[in-house]
């Protein structure tokens, strides 16, 4: 029950490390300052890794009911 939860976090911030790493990499290449560069690019993956936590703990609900079968449906045995 827990692992789910577990994998799915995991896999969310290994993404947004990565994306934080190439915009780490970008702004080094255009020269802009790496502590700096690393100070905001690292306020920004925390702020969106928090909105995208919040917005996946207030959906709420159990996603569609099950409907009950009828016994309509199911065939009877006809006798001859």
């Amino acid at each position: 029950m827990l692992l789910p939860l577990v994998k799915s976090a995991g896999k969310t911030i290994g993404k947004e490390a990565l994306y934080t790493g190439t915009n780490i990499a970008s702004d080094m290449l255009s020269g802009q300052d790496i502590e700096t560069s690393v100070q905001n690019r690292s306020r920004e993956a925390a702020t969106r890794l928090v909105d995208k936590a919040q917005s996946h703990l207030e959906q709420t609900g159990q996603g569609s009911r099950k409907r009950k079968h009828s016994d309509i449906n199911k065939t009877k045995a006809v006798n001859i």
